[in-house]
């Protein structure tokens, strides 16, 4: 299925996306990833690649686009929380990468409800363009110019520029994000001046690690996108017990486990 997508995680978060702390086999069933802010990422390269390279080229770019006027320029700050899926499945590279010890396959044709209810726009899914830093401009326009995703403002474009391009070393990750963010509103401090600051909606905190504090945001998709689980386990008496405690939770959550297959990593160790 070329809708399938993949998340490589830990087992005590998988059972945060099928149902945390929900022991009520009566609710219905749905999956909610954690979507970090993205200055709070694993991977800190990622913000700051984004913040010192692709954000000041957009920024650039757009000023030598004559028509735009000076208010419609001098804001593309962005504040997004963003959860990361791959086109890769069952990938040694992926396993070693996040220290994954689960997998999860996604049918990704079942996001769309969660980012376009209702004609309205709730957040945005689109697959990663990795560039080296002389063409980062060049990809983004290319890429949003065929897009279908309307882009209402400077500051959807900055926030995609950010999100959605990444540096070529990580290509092999072949990355698709699902993201929301916060706008900025003007503030006036008590002297009169007037700033932009950022006006966050249903942040929660998750753990707090490096001394600093995590935020993220619940993203709640269908429990029927969920079409398969990887398990990396290279013992096979141990997955096969691993397995059955999975099917328990699964049904237990409200889910129907006959329908999602639950297989055993074949990436297995040459010895």
């Amino acid at each position: 299925m070329d809708n399938l997508v993949y998340h490589y995680t830990n087992m005590n978060a998988f059972v945060g996306i099928i149902g945390g702390n929900n022991n009520d086999s009566n609710t219905a069933a749905n999956l909610t990833f954690w979507g970090t802010r993205y200055d709070s990422m694993n991977d800190p390269q990622d913000y700051i690649f984004a913040s010192r390279v692709v954000l000041p080229k957009f920024k650039k770019a757009i000023e030598n686009m004559n028509s735009l006027t000076e208010e419609e320029t001098e804001d593309v700050e962005s504040f997004s929380y963003i959860v990361s899926f791959s086109e890769n499945r069952d990938s040694e590279f992926m396993w070693k990468h996040y220290k994954a010890e689960i997998c999860l396959e996604l049918d990704s044709s079942l996001f769309s409800p969660w980012t376009a209810k209702e004609e309205k726009i709730n957040g945005f899914w689109d697959k990663c363009e990795y560039a080296e830093e002389s063409d980062i401009d060049d990809v983004f326009f290319e890429k949003w110019r065929k897009s279908k995703v309307y882009l209402k403002n400077l500051n959807d474009m900055a926030r995609h520029a950010c999100v959605y391009i990444k540096r070529k070393a990580f290509e092999p990750e072949k990355e698709w994000r699902l993201y929301m963010a916060d706008g900025a509103l003007s503030h006036f401090k008590s002297n009169g001046e007037s700033c932009k600051m950022e006006q966050p909606q249903d942040v929660k905190v998750k753990y707090i690690r490096d001394n600093d504090i995590i935020f993220y945001k619940e993203f709640v998709l269908p429990s029927q996108a969920l079409k398969g689980i990887i398990v990396n386990d290279r013992d096979w008496d141990h997955f096969q017990k691993v397995k059955k405690h999975i099917e328990v939770l699964l049904r237990k959550r409200g889910f129907f486990p006959e329908d999602i297959t639950i297989k055993q990593t074949n990436c297995y160790p040459l010895e």
